[in-house]
Formats: structure tokens, C-alpha cells, sequence
């Protein structure tokens, strides 16, 4: 062993050591994000935010929705006030009745309300629509539902809106 260290050796030393500090740093930052992740997808899972809003009957047989799909009377879907949710599934409960089924259409009035990634409530319980049109909100509904769906719980035609809860489905 020499008497005396080479400063170069000692800088070199010190530059290794501070190089493994950094990644070891690196390694357990990058690792408890990744943690961080997990946790918050289990918890998405875990914890279903279920939605209390207005409902209305989507009719409009024949006509083509949002999606691309034809629509029949017996058909059963939603329709949801933003595109972000189209092809997702959602279960759609009413007094006694679930059922879970696919978001086909954007509606009712907005179809920029993503409502359930932010405040919880449809901007159409206050009058707004998104995006502004010229037409007034003249109902508070925050979803659609088909005639199929409609029938499916029992609901008489001539009833114009009604109160039904949803969540999304995983």
C-alpha cells in the first residue's frame, strides 16, 4: 500500500462513489414511483365512484350514434356527455334493477362534459352545455338511456326523466 495517494486516484475515487449515490437515488426514486402507481391503480379499483344523476330516453331509432352503431328498439346502451367514455362499460341501476352495458353515443346536451372526472355533477343540472350551442338545456339528465335499456327496467314510455345511479365498470 503507498504512503501517499495520487489525487487523481482520490478524484476518480470520489467521482465512482458519488456515481453509485446518484443512481442508487435514481433506483429508489424510480422504484417508489413505480410503488406510487400500483397503489393508486388498486386504489382506482378498489374504490368505484358511483354517479346519482338524471336520466332520459335516448329514442332516435335508425338513427347512427356516436360510435357508428345503428340503433334498434331493443338495443341497450347509454350514452355518456363526452367521447372519453364511449366504448367503456358502465353499470346502470334504477330502484331494484342493475345491469351493466356499453356507452355507444355521446349526449344528452354536451358533448364536453366529462362530469365524472371532475365534479361529479353534469353541467346540464345548472343549464350549461358544452360545447355553447343556441338551443337552452331543457332538461338536467347527465345520461341517456336506450329504449332497450328503457324497457329493461320497466319504465313507462311517456315518462320523460328519471333518477338512475351509475359507475363505470373495470
Amino acid at each position: 500500500m503507498p504512503k501517499y495517494i495520487d489525487g487523481a486516484f482520490i478524484g476518480a475515487f470520489i467521482t465512482t462513489i458519488a456515481g453509485l449515490a446518484m443512481f442508487n437515488v435514481k433506483y429508489v426514486e424510480a422504484n417508489h414511483a413505480k410503488h406510487n402507481q400500483k397503489i393508486q391503480a388498486q386504489y382506482k379499483k378498489q374504490t368505484k365512484r358511483i354517479f346519482n344523476v338524471y336520466a332520459t330516453r335516448e329514442g332516435l331509432i335508425g338513427k347512427t350514434t356516436a360510435s357508428g352503431h345503428v340503433i334498434k328498439k331493443e338495443d341497450i346502451f347509454v350514452a355518456l356527455p363526452s367521447r372519453k367514455a364511449l366504448h367503456k362499460h358502465v353499470r346502470v341501476t334504477y330502484k331494484s334493477k342493475s345491469i351493466i352495458c356499453p356507452v355507444l353515443d355521446v349526449g344528452p346536451w354536451s358533448t364536453h362534459d366529462d362530469y365524472w372526472n371532475y365534479s361529479g355533477r353534469p353541467l346540464s343540472e345548472i343549464g350549461i352545455q358544452l360545447p355553447k350551442r343556441k338551443r337552452k338545456v331543457k332538461n338536467k339528465a347527465g345520461i341517456d338511456l336506450s329504449d332497450g335499456l328503457w324497457d329493461y327496467f320497466g319504465i313507462d314510455r311517456k315518462t320523460g326523466i328519471i333518477k338512475v345511479s351509475w359507475h363505470f365498470e373495470q
